[in-house]
């Protein structure tokens, strides 16, 4: 919905708590309904939201742009807790995930999980992107700053999903995406690489079809 957000707000026309209710929350319905009774529903992970943070939805509009101000955050915080409460009333045995951010931000992630503390929706997994140049040298200290959050506030040590790791550069590079499988393993979280290309070529670990590159191996491993 990114391009007709912005067609929206760029006319004056974007209602975004009409947007949630009657375009989002009947889309959230129809995803939970169908997967609440699956015998695999303890696994299933329900991310509310994914890179929110980039504004579009909640954030302040500026000129042409779209700014996860503090007004946006405070946004988003309604709309987190809205929508996990409505989960709840679909499915009860929910899991959470979120917030979903693009990066990872110390402040941004301690301001969500402050809030989610004090309103009671912290979410069971704690799930954020990890697509930047250095990446694969932050992550450990992303997942230690994260647990130094954590221990401030009082609250257990959430478990990590990266769903989003490695640059389109990286993709397919074992040199590259060794030292994302090394941090991983280290820190004891989990992640999922980026997809940025080609469809059915499984981020890039294909080489043709059916045919395995050198990273697939490497993950095989």
């Amino acid at each position: 919905e990114h391009e007709n957000i912005f067609e929206m707000r760029k006319n004056g026309e974007y209602d975004m708590w009409n947007f949630l209710e009657n375009t989002y929350f009947p889309l959230v319905k129809e995803k939970v309904e169908a997967l609440k009774d699956k015998p695999y529903h303890e696994k299933i992970v329900y991310c509310l939201f994914n890179e929110c943070d980039n504004g579009i939805w909640f954030g302040t509009w500026k000129d042409g742009w779209t700014d996860f101000d503090d007004a946006g955050r405070q946004n988003f915080y309604k709309a987190w807790k809205m929508t996990y409460n409505y989960v709840l009333t679909l499915d009860p045995d929910a899991v959470f995930g979120g917030p979903g951010y693009f990066e990872y931000n110390s402040d941004k992630i301690k301001s969500f999980l402050s809030f989610c503390k004090d309103n009671n929706c912290l979410p069971d997994i704690l799930i954020y992107h990890e697509l930047s140049e250095l990446s694969s040298l932050n992550w450990d200290l992303d997942v230690q700053d994260k647990l130094g959050i954590e221990d401030e506030l009082g609250i257990d040590h959430i478990p990590v999903i990266v769903t989003e790791y490695g640059t389109m550069e990286e993709c397919g590079n074992p040199s590259k995406m060794f030292p994302y499988i090394l941090q991983a393993e280290a820190t004891d979280t989990y992640g999922n690489i980026a997809f940025w290309r080609l469809a059915d070529n499984l981020n890039d670990n294909l080489a043709d079809s059916n045919v395995p590159n050198s990273c697939w191996w490497l993950y095989r491993w």
